[in-house]
C-alpha cells in the first residue's frame, strides 16, 4: 500500500513537472517569437545618443534634425555595446554620440552585475540583448538575480515588454545644491568598499563600441556633459588620469571628442554635482549642436 501511495505522488509529481515544462518551453518560444516579430520603438535616425544617464539627461535630440537617444540610467560600457551590436542594423545611423565622463571608468561599474539591487535593474531592462558568456567572462555576476530574472522573462507569461534596453531623453527639472560629496562616494569611495581603481573592463568595452562604429563606417563622437567643479576637484587622481588618457587617445586617433567636463554652467543648470537639470540640457544640447556645426561631415544633422 505504501509502495502504491508513493508511485502515485510519483506520477502526479512527474506529470506537474512536466506540465510545468511544457507551460515553459511555449512561455520561451512565445516570447522568442514576440521578440523576433514585434518591432522594436525604434526607426533609422541619422544620430544615435547612447550610454548612460548623462546623455540621458543632458542631450535632447529635438535638438537635432533626425536623432534618438537611447541612452538608459546607469547603463555600464558593456550594456551599451551589447546593445549597439543588436540594432546598430536596424537604426542605420551615420553617427553615434556616445557619454562619457570620469564616473564610466571607475571599478565600482564592474560591480553593477554583482551588487544585488544593481544587478536586477541591468538584468531587468537589458535581458534581451546580455551576452552571458563575455557578462561571465569579464564581470562578477550575481547568478542568482541573473538566472531569476532570465526565467522569468523569457518561461512565466508572454513579455510585451522586451525593449527596455532602448531609453529615450529624460530631462529632470529641479536643481540640488552641495551633492558632490555624495556622488564621489557613490562612483569612487562607498562605504565598506576599497576605494575605486580604473575598470579596465569598462575601458575596454568603451573602445570596443568605438570599433564597433568604426567597422560599421559610423562616426563615433565622445560627448563629456558639463560636471560641477566640486565634483571634478575630487576625482581620484588614478580615475582623472585614465579620463584625460582615453580623451588624449581619442583625439590621437582622429576621434571627435566634445569635452565639457569644466565648461562653465551656473549651478541653477545641475540637477546635481555630475547631472545637468532641464535648463542645463537645453544649453548644452545647443552647445554640442554648435560644434557639430563645425564638422563638415555632419554639418546637416543638426539644425
Amino acid at each position: 500500500m505504501h509502495q502504491t501511495e508513493l508511485q502515485q505522488f510519483l506520477g502526479r509529481f512527474l506529470l506537474f513537472a512536466g506540465l510545468l515544462l511544457a507551460y515553459g518551453i511555449l512561455m520561451f518560444g512565445i516570447n522568442e517569437a514576440l521578440y523576433r516579430l514585434r518591432p522594436l520603438p525604434l526607426e533609422p535616425s541619422r544620430v544615435l545618443i547612447a550610454g548612460d544617464s548623462h546623455l540621458r539627461q543632458s542631450l535632447n535630440p529635438a535638438a537635432f534634425e533626425d536623432a534618438r537617444n537611447i541612452s538608459v540610467t546607469s547603463e555600464p560600457y558593456a550594456i551599451t555595446y551589447w546593445k549597439l551590436r543588436a540594432i546598430l542594423d536596424e537604426v542605420r545611423p551615420d553617427t553615434v554620440l556616445l557619454s562619457f565622463a570620469p564616473g564610466n571608468v571607475s571599478g565600482y561599474t564592474d560591480l553593477m552585475f554583482y551588487d544585488a539591487a544593481s544587478a536586477a535593474n541591468q538584468f531587468n531592462k537589458a535581458f534581451r540583448v546580455l551576452d552571458l558568456k563575455s557578462l561571465f567572462q569579464d564581470f562578477p555576476v550575481n547568478k542568482k538575480k541573473l538566472f531569476a530574472i532570465l526565467i522569468k522573462k523569457h518561461t512565466l507569461y508572454p513579455n510585451l515588454h522586451q525593449g527596455a534596453f532602448i531609453g529615450e531623453f529624460q530631462p529632470v527639472a529641479y536643481s540640488q545644491a552641495n551633492t558632490a560629496s555624495q556622488r564621489i562616494q557613490r562612483h569612487f569611495r562607498q562605504p565598506g568598499l576599497p576605494p575605486a581603481r580604473t575598470s579596465t573592463a569598462m575601458i575596454t568595452y568603451l573602445d570596443s563600441i568605438i570599433n564597433l562604429c568604426q567597422l560599421r563606417r559610423i562616426t563615433p563622437i565622445v560627448v563629456v556633459s558639463s560636471h560641477q567643479p566640486s565634483y571634478v576637484e575630487a576625482v581620484p587622481p588614478e580615475i582623472m588620469t585614465a579620463y584625460q588618457g582615453k580623451l588624449e587617445e581619442f583625439r590621437e586617433r582622429g576621434i571627435t571628442t566634445i569635452d565639457g567636463l569644466n565648461r562653465a554652467y551656473p549651478p541653477a543648470m545641475f540637477q546635481d554635482a555630475d547631472h545637468l537639470n532641464q535648463a542645463g540640457a537645453a544649453r548644452f544640447s545647443s552647445d554640442v549642436v554648435t560644434r557639430l556645426g563645425e564638422l563638415p561631415a555632419i554639418k546637416n544633422e543638426s539644425r
